[in-house]
């Protein structure tokens, strides 16, 4: 197990992780709050960011990411949830323009 740095990457990615603790934007984005100030574009964006990170990914040495004190979580995980986030978004974002 291998605990995030800060500002660490998901390797031969330039997507870097969320760490709560640096500040309250972070902490929005951990929490995937922040995708409501994004343009379409930039969710479409975020989105592929978020696949090609998921793709070179490796789940036997994956960063983990710290939610509060002792408690940590895999990249894995929350990149999956913020997969989901984008797309729930996305979908609202369609829903609402028609």
């Amino acid at each position: 197990m291998s605990i995030l740095a800060k500002k660490q990457r998901i390797r031969n990615t330039s997507y870097i992780l969320p760490d709560i603790i640096s500040s309250y934007e972070e902490l929005q984005r951990f929490n995937n709050l922040d995708l409501q100030e994004f343009d379409v574009f930039s969710l479409w964006q975020e989105l592929y960011k978020v696949k090609t990170a998921l793709a070179q990914l490796d789940l036997q040495q994956q960063p983990w990411l710290s939610t509060g004190p002792g408690q940590f979580i895999p990249a894995f995980t929350w990149l999956k949830a913020r997969y989901r986030a984008i797309k729930e978004e996305l979908n609202r974002r369609e829903r609402d323009s028609v």
